[in-house]
């Protein structure tokens, strides 16, 4: 990591505080899951040049398809399948159709990462969001149309320092955090894949599918993850006189200390 981005942890600007207050004033729950709904990061004055990327997705599959075995290419199928069971994805009918009534979609290219050691994930489908159909000023990749936002993690040694201080410690770990975080029905065109229609049938046509949910991967995705969190803990919670809800409020507080 560099000295400016050592240095862009410790300092939250007028611009990043600016954006905080856009994103929680713009956050709603949804009325049927009650799950957070919340804003992708697009750069507005080159979100245009976003690529269509559809080529780009279909050569990164197909290039999955040859270097993958059958058995891995069944995991990989899985997961993409559980998250469709999930309604973390939506299956787009036709996506030919799709394309030509909406001339500004985009699509991610996507790889499968194997950890054969993991007690958890064995299989985890990796966004690629910094690639683009062609490398030039009029066809931008998803990162380069997208906003970092602040960096609201503190450093692991002041973290350790000011877990000292409070008489409480919460700790959690939310299961597929990013995927528990709605995305607005206009972002959801600019977060198309490819995936193919029936793997265990040996149907390998091409189907595609749209995020529904912030997926791994985006630049803005530990942003909006840590925004969420101060907003379901402390943002949208009402006063309570009650001192042992007081201090873990402060914990809250003081693990999200960038953000206030």
């Amino acid at each position: 990591m560099n000295t400016q981005d050592d240095h862009r942890e410790y300092v939250l600007t007028s611009e990043n505080s600016k954006l905080i207050d856009n994103i929680l004033s713009d956050i709603r729950r949804d009325p049927k899951t009650g799950r957070l709904v919340v804003p992708a990061l697009w750069k507005k004055e080159i979100q245009h040049l976003m690529s269509p990327n559809y080529n780009l997705a279909v050569s990164v599959l197909n290039s999955q398809k040859r270097k993958l075995s059958p058995e891995r290419l069944k995991e990989y199928d899985a997961v993409i399948q559980n998250q469709f069971e999930d309604g973390v994805i939506e299956r787009i009918a036709d996506h030919p159709s799709f394309l030509r009534e909406n001339p500004d979609v985009s699509f991610l290219a996507h790889n499968a990462v194997f950890r054969n050691n993991s007690n958890t994930t064995k299989c985890r489908v990796v966004f690629l969001s910094n690639l683009s159909e062609r490398k030039n000023e009029k066809c931008l990749s998803h990162n380069q149309c997208s906003m970092a936002g602040a960096n609201l993690n503190n450093k692991m040694q002041i973290s350790t320092l000011l877990l000292r201080f409070d008489k409480y410690l919460l700790t959690y770990d939310l299961k597929k955090a990013f995927l528990q975080l709605f995305l607005r029905e206009e972002d959801t065109r600019k977060l198309l894949f490819l995936w193919f229609n029936g793997i265990s049938k040996n149907d390998f046509s091409i189907v595609g599918y749209r995020f529904r949910r912030v997926p791994f991967g985006m630049r803005y995705s530990p942003f909006l993850l840590m925004i969420a969190l101060y907003y379901t803990l402390i943002h949208n919670v009402t006063d309570d006189d009650d001192e042992e809800t007081q201090s873990i409020k402060g914990v809250c507080i003081t693990f999200l200390t960038w953000i206030t």
